[in-house]
C-alpha cells in the first residue's frame, strides 16, 4: 500500500516538470516573428551589409538561426567575413558548412578553412572545434597552409 502511494507521489512530482521543449518553441516563436518583421529585418540587414554592425550582426545570427533559416544566415556571415573581417562570422560559416557525411569533402573542408580562420582570428571555442575535427594536431595549420593542402 506504502508503495502504492510513493509511486503516485513520483508522478505527480515527474508532472510538475517544467516543459523545456514549450519554453524552447516559444522563444523560437519569438525569433521567427522578429525574422518575419520586414522592416526590422531589413533595417538590421542594412547595418549589416553596408557598415559591419558587430551588433545588428549578432541580433540578425540569432533571428536567422532560431527561426529555422540556418542556410539562408549563410550570406551575411560570409559579408561580415570577407568584407569586414568580424571573427565570429568566420564560426558561423564553419557551423553553417560542417557535415559529418564523408561524401561532402569538399564542403567539409571549406568548413575547416572558416574554423582555422576563425581560430587566427582569436576566437578561442574554435580550438576545441579544430580538435574535433583535426584531432590533436601537434601544430594547428594556418588556414592558407590548410586549403594549400588540397592543391
Amino acid at each position: 500500500m506504502d508503495l502504492k502511494y510513493l509511486f503516485v507521489a513520483l508522478v505527480a512530482l515527474c508532472s510538475c516538470q517544467p516543459d523545456r521543449s514549450s519554453k524552447n518553441q516559444m522563444m523560437n516563436s519569438n525569433f521567427a516573428k522578429k525574422y518575419n518583421d520586414a522592416f526590422l529585418k531589413d533595417s538590421l540587414i542594412k547595418k549589416v551589409t553596408m557598415a559591419g554592425d558587430t551588433s545588428a550582426y549578432e541580433e540578425l545570427y540569432y533571428t536567422f538561426t532560431l527561426s529555422d533559416h540556418k542556410k539562408e544566415w549563410f550570406y551575411y556571415a560570409f559579408e561580415m567575413a570577407h568584407n569586414f573581417d568580424y571573427p565570429r562570422a568566420y564560426l558561423h560559416l564553419y557551423f553553417i558548412l560542417k557535415t559529418d557525411s564523408g561524401s561532402q569533402q569538399k564542403t567539409n573542408q571549406l568548413a575547416n578553412y572558416y574554423l582555422l580562420k576563425a581560430y587566427e582570428k582569436g576566437i578561442e571555442d574554435a580550438r576545441d572545434e579544430i580538435e574535433e575535427r583535426l584531432g590533436r594536431p601537434s601544430k594547428i595549420p594556418s588556414s592558407i597552409e590548410y586549403l594549400k593542402s588540397f592543391e
